[in-house]
């Protein structure tokens, strides 16, 4: 990687174990960032700004489970390209690269490898003596294989005909690492990584069919997300439409950051207040006072059982994916009290995934989710609608958004 006008940084997201690399020119100031992360937004405008760049491309090594992109808002900042592999069909993307595709901007140059497994469409990206390679090849470690797309026969043929093939001292730059470490080379990995060490294909395959990972918490909001490299301007338009002027509306998610705010920046009237029970998001209340929203306290949960502390009045309350955190056993009593702090002519938002991605319907990547995180997992929209029939709700109307999202209405009683 040792050239002259070559700026190489190597940056890292806490919450998603997920490391982004920022490439420049030294001469032209021209950069591209590989794999941003949205949340990181705030700490990727501002390095690239103090060091003078100009941001040209953001780059996808495939569409990722276990964050969002920053792809789009970085777009928003700096005019910048989104970057996808071909097959993975996103759309937005300005940009698409094929197998073996050589990507040059200025002195950066690198020959795009198409290594499925991981997923169906995942590229490394090679560039001189340096190997980015998402989540094919880890440190020690490899990407899972049993869900979107992946397959274990194929990865396994990834690694072994493709990049071990590459030189032994070339340098590895993963997408993740949980263990604190940053890079590796293909002659370690070759010699010491445990998935791939003297391992023949029938036990890598039983390895991987026995992991028992489960899937990444962020799956069902990241995955249709990064299918249209994280644009939310149909979605936004969309709800604008759907909320009346001077609604009084509550957020309520464990997973509110980028989504309320976003979507608060584009719907000024009204109130539009937060409760937020993810414990990652310290910076919550910045966020809050930087938009000038209003916060209601967070939800607190003891033990398996969560209540609410809310305030009377609200036309609407609007969650994405907010029971995924309830134990079956108690969605009633949430309902009970979500029917007793609305309005009588109030209307309760749900917020359903129904995205169809590369002919895999997500309603069954639900399920998928669920038989691994059965505590927790996605529950079915039937139990749900089950539940709001019971209290005596009305279903007004469902109404199909972008994203592939459907917005449920109910009417309390």
């Amino acid at each position: 990687m040792a050239q002259d006008t070559l700026f190489f940084r190597q940056l890292f997201d806490p919450i998603s174990s997920t490391y982004t690399y920022l490439l420049a020119d030294l001469k032209t100031k021209n950069a591209l960032l590989i794999d941003p992360v949205l949340e990181q937004f705030k700490r990727d405008a501002q390095l690239i700004q103090q060091l003078g760049f100009k941001l040209k491309y953001t780059i996808e090594t495939h569409i990722h489970a276990d964050h969002v992109t920053g792809a789009h808002e970085l777009k928003n900042t700096f005019k910048s390209e989104c970057v996808v592999p071909a097959l993975s069909q996103a759309q937005h993307a300005d940009r698409v690269l094929e197998d073996k595709q050589i990507f040059e901007m200025d002195s950066v140059h690198f020959k795009s490898l198409h290594t499925p497994g991981h997923t169906d469409h995942h590229m490394c990206y090679l560039m001189n003596d340096t190997l980015f390679t998402g989540d094919c090849l880890m440190i020690n470690a490899c990407g899972i294989t049993d869900f979107q797309s992946g397959d274990s026969k194929t990865l396994f043929h990834s690694v072994h005909d493709i990049l071990f093939k590459l030189a032994p001292d070339t340098k590895v730059f993963p997408a993740h690492d949980y263990h604190g470490l940053t890079q590796t080379t293909i002659e370690e990995q070759k010699k010491h990584n445990p998935r791939f060490a003297n391992v023949n294909l029938d036990k890598f395959q039983d390895i991987m069919a026995n992991l028992k990972l489960p899937y990444p918490r962020r799956m069902l909001q990241a995955v249709p997300k990064n299918m249209v490299c994280a644009n939310q301007q149909g979605l936004i338009k969309q709800l604008k439409s759907l909320i009346p002027k001077h609604a009084h509306v509550l957020n309520i998610g464990q997973d509110v950051s980028y989504d309320t705010l976003d979507l608060a920046k584009h719907l000024p009237y009204g109130t539009w207040q937060i409760a937020c029970l993810n414990p990652y998001l310290s910076s919550m209340n910045k966020l809050i006072e930087q938009y000038k929203l209003d916060s209601v306290p967070p939800a607190k949960a003891l033990g398996d059982y969560i209540e609410w502390q809310l305030n009377e009045g609200y036309d609407f309350i609007y969650t994405e994916r907010f029971f995924d955190e309830i134990p079956e056993d108690e969605i009633a009593m949430v309902v009970r009290q979500i029917k007793h702090h609305l309005k009588p002519k109030g209307l309760f938002c749900l917020y359903a995934v129904l995205l169809e991605t590369k002919g895999i319907l997500l309603d069954q990547l639900q399920d998928l989710y669920q038989a691994k995180n059965p505590q927790y997992g996605v529950r079915a929209w039937s139990f749900l609608q089950n539940v709001f029939e019971e209290e005596g709700f009305v279903l007004k109307n469902v109404t199909n958004l972008e994203l592939g999202f459907k917005l449920m209405c109910w009417q309390a009683p």
